[in-house]
């Protein structure tokens, strides 16, 4: 065997080689030299080696291996894009679930409020007994600051689900359900801001995400992330 055709050989089975590495598809063509015992060779999984007249030639390689790595670069590839889906699904994902919670707190609120105007209309007064009323949860940071101490206020099941003050025209209960919001904080009433037009804002508030309460009775806008309705 010439060693023209072991050089012809191992060009063809490193082009090959490169096909199956890149995943291109291997070309059809092959020296015109080389006859089935060749193209047996240069397709065989079996380790080889060639030798040429300058010189020892090795070179030793098996579709297996070339698979393998192929294989290897395959899953890479994989991985990265599981990698680049995962970054983009995640926070779709947790904006979805802070907009869902935020939805629910605001309806939330809703219900509390309507409850507590169909108290006023039975009564003709708002709720009162305390500096500020709250639901079931955690109390929120900076709530005693702004409200008080727990002694200035009162469950709202107290005027929602009983008459525990019994006050004339009462036709409840109004409430049943007094649960926490979305972030485990209690939902408050500032009741000072209800005693009088000459009182500040009676608002209806979540501390939010950061559980923090930031607006006062003073405010006429809800500062921070805080959720709330002015109920006057």
């Amino acid at each position: 065997m010439s060693s023209d055709f072991l050089l012809d050989a191992a060009c063809s089975s490193a082009h090959l080689a490169a096909c199956y590495a890149y995943g291109a598809p291997p070309s059809a063509e092959m020296p015109r030299n080389t006859d089935r015992a060749a193209r047996n060779l240069l397709l065989s999984p079996a380790s080889f080696q060639l030798s040429g007249s300058a010189g020892d030639v090795r070179y030793a390689a098996s579709a297996r291996q070339i698979n393998e790595r192929s294989g290897s670069h395959r899953a890479g590839d994989r991985s990265i894009l599981l990698s680049l889906v995962a970054g983009m699904v995640v926070p779709a994902v947790n904006e979805r679930i802070a907009v869902e919670a935020r939805g629910r707190a605001l309806g939330d609120l809703r219900h509390i409020a309507a409850n507590v105007l169909n108290y006023r209309r039975d009564t003709g007064q708002w709720p009162g007994g305390a500096r500020f009323a709250f639901t079931d949860g955690e109390p929120a940071a900076g709530e005693y600051v702004t409200f008080g101490s727990e002694l200035n206020g009162r469950h709202v099941a107290m005027f929602l689900g009983v008459n525990e003050r019994r006050v004339l025209g009462w036709s409840g209960p109004y409430m049943g359900i007094s649960r926490p919001d979305p972030w485990g904080h209690r939902y408050v009433i500032l009741l000072d801001g209800l005693k009088s037009p000459l009182s500040p804002h009676g608002w209806l508030l979540s501390a939010g995400p950061d559980g923090t309460i930031q607006t006062g009775s003073t405010d006429r806008d809800v500062q921070g992330d805080d959720l709330g309705l002015r109920l006057r």
